[in-house]
């Protein structure tokens, strides 16, 4: 057993591994206790000379292996899951009716693809934190955040809670001559993210079907829709809506579909710890997190809407010297050369990329 062991550890290829593990020490930040865990790994994969293997081992094995406590081990397991080094199942299989488990290290090539250098939002954030621009007559060097779903927000000025009138007014000293302001939104952008991961008919306006089946305005259809998308319980919300809305077959049909597949996605982002947009790019839930029906749902919607936003706006930068993001809408001072409808095409063709046919609508203001 001995030589069998020394023999599987002589052929282990160590100096792959010590890569691996150096690549993660310095670009992927972990716990104590993550750290004890990942380095037991190697070990556990030795017995068997293969690097990235699978290994099944029980919950008090791992602890002595990690010299950590047993309570440890499955959050750090659960937080390499959700840094992309792991790939985990708790609690499978059960051996010698023991607690167990099962994990997979991911190779370095595999890691460097799960978790790009930079996202579209940092590279957005970081470039637009360089630029200053004129509003309101005062010179602004706003400070520019990529959130957690990827879309990228500013403080100081806060320009996503400023009023429409004033973001136009206040940036239109920018607009020189053969200049325009353009503002392009993506018209119900959440809606039809949302018809399109659902399956149900992009052509259903349910802004039009809410505000003539509760008697409500276009805001509050709005603001009830959204509450509908992102609520912990989707059919007890929708319980509480009007009875007339409640009676709409296409509302109700809506509201089971959504029911259903925020569910389904909710039991994956528990065991997953992630949530993967409509491009591909994974949203980790945060270590510690307790996950609703809403929030995993709320990621793959928004997260996908700043997907299309977020490469729109590096295009813009080099022809643009004031380009703002707006979530699912596009501020920029462009030649009018390029024309009124230029931003509108480049979002609606990004759009297509991912699969999801959107209607833009432009506002545009021209120096006086």
């Amino acid at each position: 057993m001995r030589n069998r062991k020394a023999q599987s550890r002589r052929s282990y290829p160590s100096q792959r591994a010590d890569a691996l593990e150096r690549f993660v020490r310095y670009n992927i930040p972990l716990s104590r206790t993550a750290h004890h865990m990942y380095a037991a790994a190697r070990w556990l994969e030795m017995e068997k000379s293969v690097l990235c293997g699978r290994v099944v081992a029980g919950y008090g094995e791992l602890a002595a292996a990690a010299r950590i406590d047993e309570d440890s081990v499955k959050s750090s397991l659960l937080e390499m899951q959700e840094k992309g080094l792991m790939e985990v199942k708790i609690g499978s299989p059960i051996k010698k009716d023991a607690k167990a488990t099962e994990f997979r290290r991911l190779d370095l090539a595999e890691i460097k693809a799960r978790i790009p250098p930079d996202s579209d939002a940092r590279k957005l954030a970081k470039a637009l934190a360089s630029r200053p621009f004129d509003f309101e007559g005062e010179l602004k060097r706003p400070c520019w955040n990529a959130g957690h779903t990827g879309r990228v927000c500013s403080k100081h000025p806060n320009f996503q809670g400023l009023p429409p009138g004033r973001r136009v007014q206040g940036l239109m000293r920018n607009v020189g001559p053969d200049q325009m302001l353009v503002c392009a939104d993506i018209k119900q952008a959440e809606p039809t993210v949302t018809k399109h991961i659902l399956g149900f008919p992009l052509e259903t306006d349910l802004y039009a079907l809410l505000m003539e089946a509760a008697g409500v305005d276009r805001q509050k259809s709005k603001d009830m829709l959204n509450a509908l998308a992102y609520s912990r319980n989707t059919l007890g919300f929708f319980s509480y809506w009007p009875e007339r809305a409640q009676s709409d077959t296409k509302l109700r049909a809506y509201a089971d579909h959504l029911h259903r597949y925020k569910q389904s996605l909710l039991k994956e982002a528990r065991k997953s710890r992630t949530v993967t947009t409509l491009t591909g790019r994974r949203v980790a839930a945060e270590k510690g997190m307790r996950l609703h029906a809403g929030q995993p749902f709320n990621w793959k919607v928004q997260g996908t809407v700043a997907d299309i936003i977020n490469p729109v706006c590096l295009a813009l930068l080099g022809l643009s010297k004031v380009v703002i993001p707006m979530h699912d809408a596009v501020y920029a001072v462009l030649p009018v050369s390029l024309g009124t409808e230029y931003v509108a095409d480049l979002i609606t063709e990004r759009a297509s990329e991912i699969g999801i046919a959107v209607k833009v609508q432009s506002e545009v203001k021209y120096s006086r």
